[in-house]
């Protein structure tokens, strides 16, 4: 028999605290949507006024606030329609990413044509269209980083409003009342199960009289079908009802969800990047490998001198590594070691390597050592971004001992990596170790986009300017 609901009632005194004005849900969409508005209005006026400093034709700023203001009435109507202004994707930016880089694109080229159609794109300095682009998405993407801040500051103050829920759930389930932005005022558990009638009637009428805002059932998923008669009668109320994902189904949502045909069906493994990932992937490491290496010559020369100073032997150390689909090729790095190891042993530098030059021990601190694999990428053995290769011998040692080691071979290795920019850089002392690098390996190829891509070659100098490990 279903046991009586209870109420949870507040067991320690509150505290003094600064009273700060309660922020609802719907106050921080409407926040965000003036924001974007905001954003829009401060990129067109913001790229006008730069082209005009740096020389170009001087315009009313007045025209091109009009032209923001009509970019933004384009841009939020169809960022709502998007549900792009849910709280659960205010609270994550990177989520934000995905729907305004194509919707951006469309409100940028429907102005444009409007201009062009009513004949006042004479007026229009292209330059300034075109900086407004490019710079549009990222004051759009800060915008909503400022106010993912206000929002969790909100929630560390308590003066986010939160939504009310009556929770129904399991007896080994057990209330859920833990939520950041949810406050379970009653529980009650389930009144079906499989030896059992549904005894409705007075949930209905408890949650009527416990003033929520949602209804949340937690519930083993394989139990759907004796929540069915519950579902049913729920619908006699006008108030959200919400099924808690249990463990397993958690691990499954966490996964993309797509349709082939009617059904659906879960991606539990990523292929390797498609033909247009590779080109874009490509692309993007000739352009900046080729840009890099121009800029970095003059430090090309310097170093190699203080190399051949310093020490007898070669200024460029090679050693066979395992690229994509392990294939061998042959790695590019400074050297700044007395020894040059590439055989049947391989032994790691460790800290404090009486091997390591004095020059040598300054390329490893600062990572210097690893610029002349920019030739490697350029000759597309190697990307900018990915696993980080290792000698041969010890590919084929830690495939023996590290499951799903040779799963890193499905993309090109990189001059860093997913792994790298979370803190497991330099030696692998165990295979543990390694095993980590693995797991954060795998999680790159599954997860990859250009965004990732250009997010670590960021967190990577940044990284650089205080450098730990060396590679």
């Amino acid at each position: 028999m279903a046991s009586p609901l209870r109420v949870h009632q507040p067991t320690q005194a509150p505290r003094v605290r600064v009273a700060l004005p309660a922020v609802s849900h719907r106050s921080l969409v409407i926040v965000a949507q003036v924001s974007d508005a905001v954003a829009v209005i401060t990129t067109t006026i913001g790229a006008d006024a730069l082209y005009s400093w740096a020389g170009g034709e001087a315009s009313n700023p007045f025209w091109f606030g009009a032209i923001g203001i009509l970019i933004a009435g384009i841009l939020v109507p169809l960022l709502y329609i998007r549900q792009s202004y849910s709280f659960e994707v205010l609270l994550k930016p990177d989520q934000f990413v995905a729907a305004v880089l194509p919707t951006w694109a469309f409100s940028m080229l429907f102005v444009v044509l409007f201009l062009f159609a009513a004949k006042i794109s004479a007026d229009m300095s292209r330059a300034t269209m075109a900086l407004t682009a490019a710079t549009g998405p990222f004051f759009l993407y800060f915008g909503r980083c400022l106010l993912r801040s206000l929002a969790m500051c909100a929630v560390r103050n308590r003066s986010l409003r939160r939504r009310r829920a009556f929770l129904l759930h399991e007896p080994h389930f057990g209330p859920r009342d833990e939520e950041e932005f949810v406050t379970v005022v009653a529980t009650a558990p389930l009144p079906c199960g499989a030896d059992q009638t549904c005894a409705t009637g007075p949930i209905i009428d408890s949650i009527c009289n416990a003033a929520v805002d949602e209804v949340l059932i937690s519930a083993k998923w394989s139990n759907y079908g004796e929540l069915q008669p519950l579902i049913a009668e729920l619908r006699k109320l006008a108030l959200p009802v919400k099924l808690l994902a249990d463990e397993t189904a958690s691990e499954i949502l966490r996964r993309p969800i797509s349709r082939l045909g009617t059904s659906i069906y879960v991606e539990l493994q990523k292929a390797p990047l498609g033909d247009s990932e590779r080109a874009i992937k490509r692309g993007v490491d000739v352009l900046l490998s080729t840009l890099a290496l121009t800029a970095l010559c003059p430090l090309f020369a310097v170093t190699a001198l203080l190399i051949k100073l310093n020490s007898p032997g070669r200024v460029i150390f090679l050693q066979r590594r395992k690229g994509f689909n392990g294939r061998q090729f042959k790695i590019l790095k400074f050297r700044t070691m007395t020894v040059e190891e590439d055989g049947a042993s391989v032994i790691q530098a460790t800290r404090g390597d009486r091997r390591v030059t004095r020059v040598g021990a300054v390329l490893r601190h600062l990572s210097l050592d690893e610029l002349p694999q920019l030739i490697n990428v350029l000759r597309g053995e190697m990307s900018l971004i990915g696993p980080r290769p290792h000698a041969v011998v010890h590919d084929e040692q830690y495939s023996r001992k590290v499951a799903n080691y040779a799963f890193r071979h499905r993309v090109k290795p990189g001059i860093t990596g997913w792994a790298q920019v979370n803190g497991l850089r330099g030696e692998t002392p165990n295979a543990e170790t390694m095993q980590q690098r693995v797991n954060l390996d795998l999680w790159y190829i599954q997860n990859w986009s250009i965004w990732l891509d250009l997010s670590i070659l960021a967190r990577t100098v940044i990284a650089l300017l205080a450098p730990r490990n060396a590679h």
